[in-house]
């Protein structure tokens, strides 16, 4: 039997090794081209930056290539070498504003996964996924019992991080997130109305939504330059009415060159008869992006414009990307896909230890200029008058674009006849150089990267300091705000007390008098029955009134004192809330003096609570200030109304007064700390924020204030003067029994 010979595996890479550096890159050359040429048109190749081809190149012609060893089955990438088994699994919850569906939504969760899931097997990642679904439903007791849903959901599970997308979300996390998912930390997109004094910005950060009105009515003008209006569809939800605000600012610098209709109050035949007889000059905004009209009807966006393409023959633009393709010219455009992206990049910061709150808020959206080509070429707009940089999708396909593949191709094997020809002029004198400056350049980078580091670790420390001593000093302009407030009823109180006692001191120094007289005539032996009648007369009289005013500076004494004491300490005590009530409204009188101000009570005569009085008195007492200074005004006259009521183990306490009451602009912000419309009469802006801060944290209870001043011209102009008979204001407080 002959022996047949096999050749050792490695031998042919051995034979290829033995070759020269020049027949090496001749023979790759042709390995590359022959890939090229023969790969599959539904193959992606993969794009290698330029510059880096020689050195590659060259790597690859070292006497290393094609060695055995590149073929271990060690060095092939798997998904499990590149996951951690022993790495702690990371859960992420992202929750939406709205419905599964919605066309925002769901691109701005594609742009979180996009970023997120590519990495599941790496970071060891598991994603949740939430919809509150508030286009639809919505409310104080909607709110309640997402929360409750939440809680019962996930009462088991702990949550490294939570992505909030769009206002409604985030807010729902800021007043229910110590209570679902406590010290989690906060990634926010899409919110529109964020104002950094307002947030609570302990362990959150994110990306805010831009809707840049203003820049893209600027680019309408430009491609229309006989555009004198502009109607903007809108409807009257919350999210409608917040628009309109940023409308009004936005086109502020037009002056009067741009007139503009709000159309917010339709339905479908009012809304075909104003777009179908919309004069020349005129172009169409869509400003919101979830349609509700007024019998209540919900239009979603891809049933909203084509309704309005179907009876409009204007130019439509938006501010939306999805809108795109469906009708709108185009514009600087927001975009969920990148906003859900950006957002993820930031959540993938803080995986990876970074605090959010160090982490700066995304003010600039990352907005996008591009255009539709049918439209512009529909409506006759001029392409050339695009703001440069703008990107124009829904052209024709060009020659590049319908045979891509041939052309990669062909620039593939020009490539590669040039990287052969500059590999064959690269020496090793050559690739040192390129070696030593890059080993410098990475010496320097990581020396500005230290630098940084140190840089941003003083800036964070002394931000930590900042923020500890504007805490430092916010407490005691409040307790200043407090003590300042008792010697002021001090004063009152003080002021009450010296009317019954001096008429009691005159009536005492009367009687001493005639006591005095009426001696003298006894001794003198000329005492008359008639003088004495009357000496027991004026006696009777001064007695009577000397007893009265004692009595009541008595009671002025005793009620203060017991609220005095109360808000000077902070015991927590068993007491008749009516009781306590009325002192309190007994030691505020000289508050009422002279003023046809009154006080109706409705509270149970038993009902006794287990809590903090001075705290409750101090609430009581800046209400009852607050509608005194702004409520009532100068007018001098008013009614407040105290309505208690027992629910339960918890007690509900409505303040309501019929004064002018508060603007809706300033709604949201009356329990700020120093926010105040009155500084210039003396206000400190602390009153409110004080009741807030009570209520909240030593009462364990909730506060919300209802009022809608600006609900006409009239109630504008009454609050303006004052008369206290604009629509009121009612302080709703809720708070446990003990």
């Amino acid at each position: 039997m002959c022996r047949q010979h096999h050749v050792p595996p490695a031998q042919p890479f051995r034979r290829i090794a033995r070759l020269s550096i020049t027949t090496r890159m001749a023979l790759l050359a042709l390995f590359l081209i022959v890939a090229q040429l023969l790969a599959p048109a539904s193959i992606p190749t993969v794009a290698v930056p330029t510059r880096s081809i020689p050195t590659a190149l060259m790597s690859l012609a070292s006497p290393t290539f094609m060695s055995p060893a590149l073929f271990s089955p060690a060095l092939i990438p798997t998904a499990e070498a590149d996951h951690t088994e022993s790495a702690p699994r990371k859960h992420v919850l992202i929750i939406n504003s709205y419905h599964k569906g919605f066309v925002w939504t769901e691109d701005v969760v594609r742009g979180i996964e996009s970023v997120l899931k590519p990495l599941e097997l790496k970071l060891n990642l598991e994603l949740y996924t939430e919809y509150m679904d508030t286009k639809r439903y919505n409310g104080q007791g909607y709110e309640e019992s997402m929360y409750r849903y939440l809680q019962e959901k996930y009462r088991q599970d702990h949550f490294d991080l939570i992505i909030a997308s769009d206002d409604d979300a985030m807010n729902f996390l800021q007043k229910y997130q110590q209570r679902l998912f406590s010290n989690v930390p906060v990634v926010f997109c899409g919110v529109n109305y964020y104002q950094e004094e307002k947030f609570n910005r302990q362990r959150v950060t994110g990306v805010v939504e831009v809707n840049d009105i203003r820049r893209n009515v600027e680019i309408a003008r430009k491609l229309q330059p006989g555009l004198k209006k502009i109607l903007f569809l809108n409807d009257q939800t919350f999210t409608g009415s917040s628009q309109v605000k940023v409308l009004q600012e936005a086109l502020a610098p037009f002056g009067d060159a741009i007139q503009y209709e709000v159309f917010d109050d339709w339905d479908l035949s009012e809304l075909r008869a104003k777009l179908e007889n919309l004069d020349k000059d005129t172009m169409v905004f869509l400003l919101i992006a979830y349609y509700r009209d007024k019998s209540g009807a919900t239009y979603t966006n891809d049933q909203y414009i084509r309704v309005v393409k179907e009876y409009c023959k204007q130019p439509v633009y938006g501010i939306w990307d999805f809108y795109l393709g469906n009708g709108i010219v185009g514009g600087m455009l927001t975009s969920g896909f990148t906003q859900g992206e950006a957002a993820a990049q930031l959540a993938l910061r803080v995986l990876q230890g970074e605090k959010p709150e160090t982490i700066p808020v995304v003010m600039e959206g990352p907005n996008r200029l591009v255009f539709d080509y049918q439209q512009l070429r529909e409506l006759r707009l001029n392409e050339a008058e695009l703001p440069e940089g703008s990107a124009v999708v829904h052209k024709p396909q060009t020659f590049y674009e319908t045979n891509k593949d041939i052309v990669w191709k062909a620039l593939a094997l020009f490539a590669g006849l040039l990287m052969v020809i500059a590999a064959l002029a690269v020496n090793i004198v050559r690739r040192k150089i390129a070696e030593a400056e890059l080993i410098e350049m990475y010496e320097q980078l990581e020396l500005r990267v230290e630098e940084r580091t140190r840089q941003l670790e003083v800036a964070n420390l002394d931000l930590k300091s900042a923020m500890t001593e504007l805490e430092q000093a916010q407490e005691q302009l409040i307790e200043s705000a407090k003590m300042a407030a008792l010697g002021k009823l001090v004063a009152g109180v003080a002021h009450e007390i010296n009317t019954p006692v001096g008429i009691g001191v005159t009536a005492a120094s009367h009687l001493h008098k005639k006591t005095s007289e009426l001696a003298a005539q006894f001794r003198e032996n000329q005492l008359k029955k008639s003088e004495l009648d009357k000496y027991l007369a004026v006696s009777e009289e001064a007695s009577d009134i000397i007893l009265k005013n004692l009595e009541r500076a008595s009671s002025l004494i005793q009620g203060f004192k017991q609220v005095a004491v109360d808000q000077s300490r902070e015991n927590r005590r068993r007491f008749n809330l009516k009781e306590y009530i009325g002192e309190i409204l007994t030691s505020l009188q000289p508050k009422f003096k002279n003023k046809a101000y009154r006080i109706e009570l409705s509270c149970p005569d038993d009902l006794e609570v287990v809590s903090y009085p001075g705290d409750f008195s101090q609430v009581l007492t800046n209400l009852i200030m607050n509608s005194l200074t702004h409520g009532f005004g100068e007018c001098g006259h008013g009614t407040i109304r105290i309505d208690v009521q027992q629910k339960g183990e918890r007690v509900r306490l409505v303040y309501a007064d019929d004064g002018r009451g508060i603007l809706r602009e300033h709604m949201e912000r009356i329990f700020e700390p120093f926010f105040t419309t009155n500084r210039g009469q003396g206000g400190t802006g602390l009153g409110l924020n004080i009741v807030y801060n009570l209520v909240t944290q030593r009462l364990r209870g909730k506060i919300r204030c209802e009022s809608v001043a600006d609900a006409g011209p009239n109630a504008r102009s009454s609050a303006s003067l004052g008369t206290g008979s604009g629509t009121g204001t009612r302080f709703i407080i809720d708070f446990p029994q003990r």
